[in-house]
């Protein structure tokens, strides 16, 4: 019985040992270093997807402030390449959730800047001209966002990571950021900048133009010959929708050397703090305001100025009982004025109906000095003429 055991054992070793063998004899056999076969080699189709577009994402308005974001927010292309570039089937993403495919035919040419935004009505949108009104898309400006463009093969041809604090350009509410240059990288803060151009309804940028390049504000009509000037720097804008307090705040914190004002009246803390800080830089400051208004009781501006060391004249005139010092005018650096029907007030700015002009002059800035000269001293001269022959130039 033993026998016959061990006989069995040894007949089932013998056949298992035999199979083992037969299984690795009918093994493929497969040469490791070869290198991976191209399945594309020899299907016989050619490969037709075009070179990667050079389109760049140059300019970005993520905080609007003439309108809501929902209604202002838009994201400015560059064709950088040498052909034209078809936009329809191309993707707008961030790196989240938010996504839109454009569905509509939208060729950029080469050296061409288009808008693409979130509300196509210039009448509504701040005032810019957009080529494409995308959905599904925001702009985040709390900390900063992605806007990344995927061509219609599915490759990423740009993207910008922002953030809305330093080394990026910080938030300023109504203000784009552009790049410096369009050959710089887009992913590096060092590359961007804040915009200083006006566009449309008073928010800075240039959508759909060259960046740092302002827009004119104005036309030129060829009839007139002694009345404007394309030579001149000059814009004029009305309260209370064209932000004359933004803008007025921002030619006085431009002042390098000198800043002379002569108003009616100044109510506006924003004015008093913006002199403090220039003449702290070094900036000297001249201000003179209407001695009537100046001794009404709820008119304190005149003594805030003077405790807060700035140089105050009040001027009387008594050549009538209600006669006053009723002027508004700005001189800044002894080149460019601002001047219009508005005192700087909140309400002045923000509810009533006024003017501003600012326009760059030296000529005229003289002439506006030469008044502030003779208040101070207290006589009265008339204006200078003008040179026999020469044309008075305005707006």
């Amino acid at each position: 019985m033993r026998h016959i055991i061990l006989t069995l054992i040894f007949s089932s070793l013998l056949i298992f040992g035999c199979s083992a063998d037969s299984s690795e004899t009918n093994k493929t056999s497969v040469d490791t270093h070869q290198p991976p076969v191209d399945s594309h080699a020899d299907n016989g189709v050619a490969d037709t997807t075009p070179p990667m577009a050079d389109l760049i994402i140059n300019e970005i308005m993520y905080a609007p402030k003439a309108v809501y974001d929902d209604k202002g927010e838009w994201i400015e292309l560059f064709n950088r390449g040498e052909q034209p570039v078809e936009l329809n089937g191309w993707t707008l993403r961030d790196n989240s959730f938010d996504k839109h495919v454009i569905e509509q035919s939208i060729s950029i040419a080469p050296g061409q800047y288009i808008v693409l935004g979130n509300n196509e009505n210039s009448d509504t949108n701040g005032g810019y001209l957009s080529a494409y009104e995308y959905a599904d898309f925001q702009l985040r400006d709390l900390t900063g966002d992605s806007v990344q463009l995927v061509d219609n093969h599915g490759r990423l041809v740009d993207s910008v990571s922002f953030k809305v604090t330093a080394p990026w350009p910080t938030k300023i509410k109504g203000t784009s950021i552009e790049r410096t240059g369009t050959d710089q990288s887009g992913s590096s803060p060092s590359s961007w900048t804040h915009a200083l151009a006006t566009y449309g309804d008073g928010d800075l940028g240039t959508p759909g133009l060259p960046n740092g390049v302002p827009i004119q504000t104005f036309e030129i009509d060829e009839s007139v010959t002694d009345w404007q000037s394309e030579e001149n720097n000059a814009s004029l804008h009305f309260a209370p929708d064209g932000f004359l307090e933004d803008r007025v705040i921002q030619q006085l914190l431009e002042a390098k050397t000198q800043i002379d004002m002569a108003f009616f009246n100044v109510r506006l803390p924003e004015v008093l703090d913006a002199l403090v800080a220039l003449q702290e830089d070094g900036v000297v400051i001249r201000v003179l305001l209407d001695q009537r208004q100046q001794e009404l009781e709820y008119n304190t501006m005149g003594e805030d100025m003077l405790a807060a060391g700035l140089n105050v004249t009040l001027i009387p005139n008594d050549s009538a009982e209600e006669a006053t010092m009723h002027h508004k005018f700005t001189v800044i650096d002894q080149e460019r004025v601002l001047v219009g029907s508005a005192n700087y007030s909140w309400t002045a700015f923000n509810k009533s109906d006024e003017d501003l002009l600012i326009v760059d002059d030296v000529e005229l800035a003289t002439r506006f000095e030469s008044q502030i000269d003779d208040l101070v001293s207290g006589k009265s001269s008339k204006s200078p003429k003008y040179e026999a022959g020469k044309s008075v130039q305005a707006w």
